[in-house]
């Protein structure tokens, strides 16, 4: 989002009305936007337990997803914000500020946009889909409920607007096959490609070793770590006794920070600065069995020229080749055996390391981004509103 904002407002006027949640990582964020010269206003949010957004979903009937990111302040100053300027655009980041959008047909107006970084409902089902044992009953049956009441707010979410942007050409496919006609244009997710570029090292800090990247509060990821060190590393290590694994990622929940018991794993909890990670380790593992969207992880790993190990799931919506690009593994034995043969195949590692750069370099960088969203901005514009045509 800093980077689609920093690059739009290179050629419109821009402002930002932010959720400001009482974390030192949301206070950064909003002072660093304050430093690019941007009207920013950020309205806190005050922290709720799971247990009060828990009951308030139960008697309003809603998502929990839903309810969490529902601020009658929030409403009010986007309120305030538009009857104080006039905007030929307001675009809202998720489905839950896609519900702030005024139900159509609108008499006048700006034009909103909803930008579905995810398929919400779809990462509760396949979320679903990894739970076990006993918890993994209470959370399965959690998670249905969340997709059936996420589904209806999302699509609803996505009808309340003149445009849906969506990452990829499958979450593009899942919205309209439960609202057909909706209109959707496909952005995809990007990389700074002058920030993340590999130290160009013969060979990596650490020669038997892999890294995964990503938020360690965010449910896929905690089953993709989880799996890998109870699946997928054993196997490794029968093979490789040196083998390390790295958690790279903020806010490690207690189930990864008891992965660091385990020989070889180190968790690290949130870095200033990602990069040393990934260019230190022999490649990347994503082996993620639940998602929607697109890996930013993915992205950042090939522009630093780092071979990726990944799922079909960790790959969804990229435009990339198995055996190209990355390699792929569905079953922990075949992850296992991916890991071992790049580990063993130094040219194999290279080639699939300069391949992926060469793919987000041409797909993938901000500039090309920011200009298919200021197009979808001029189409929507030059179109007459829904309220005309429906007249």
């Amino acid at each position: 989002m800093y980077e689609v904002i920093k690059g739009l407002s290179a050629r419109h006027d821009v402002s930002v009305l932010a959720m400001g949640k009482p974390t030192p990582e949301s206070r950064e964020a909003i002072a660093e936007l304050r430093r690019q010269d941007l009207d920013v206003r950020d309205v806190p949010v005050p922290t709720r337990s799971r247990s009060e957004v828990a009951f308030s979903a139960w008697r309003a009937r809603r998502s929990m997803y839903g309810c969490l990111y529902w601020s009658t302040a929030f409403a009010s100053a986007l309120d305030a914000t538009l009857r104080r300027d006039a905007f030929d655009i307001v675009q809202c980041e998720f489905a839950y500020l896609g519900a702030y959008a005024p139900p159509r047909p609108r008499n006048g107006g700006p034009r909103w946009v909803l930008d579905a970084h995810n398929v919400e409902f779809r990462l509760n089902e396949t979320l679903a889909q990894t739970a076990e044992g006993i918890s993994g009953l209470i959370y399965r049956a959690y998670s249905e409920r969340e997709a059936r009441l996420r589904r209806r707010e999302e699509i609803e979410a996505c009808l309340r607007v003149d445009r849906v942007v969506t990452v990829s050409a499958s979450d593009r496919e899942i919205l309209l096959s439960e609202a057909p006609g909706l209109a959707v244009d496909i952005v995809p997710n990007g990389i700074d490609l002058n920030r993340f570029v590999t130290s160009g090292a013969s060979e990596p800090a650490r020669p038997a070793s892999a890294v995964f990247v990503g938020k360690m509060d965010y449910r896929p990821n905690i089953d993709a770590v989880l799996w890998f060190c109870r699946e997928i590393l054993p196997l490794v290590r029968n093979r490789i006794p040196e083998f390390t694994f790295t958690i790279c990622g903020g806010h490690p929940v207690d189930a990864v920070l008891e992965l660091r018991r385990i020989d070889g794993v180190l968790v690290t909890g949130r870095v200033p600065d990602t990069r040393p990670f990934l260019d230190g380790a022999a490649l990347v593992v994503v082996p993620l069995r639940a998602g929607s969207g697109t890996r930013l992880k993915v992205l950042e790993a090939m522009a630093m020229a780092r071979p990726v190990v990944s799922t079909p799931f960790g790959v969804e919506g990229l435009n990339v080749v198995p055996g190209e690009h990355f390699v792929e593994a569905g079953s922990a034995e075949e992850f296992a055996g991916r890991v071992l043969q790049l580990l063993g195949d130094p040219g194999f590692r290279e080639r699939l390391g300069r391949a992926g750069r060469g793919l987000v370099e041409t797909f993938y960088g901000w500039p090309s981004i920011v200009s298919s969203l200021t197009r979808v901005y001029s189409e929507l514009l030059e179109a007459p509103a829904a309220h005309e045509v429906e007249r």
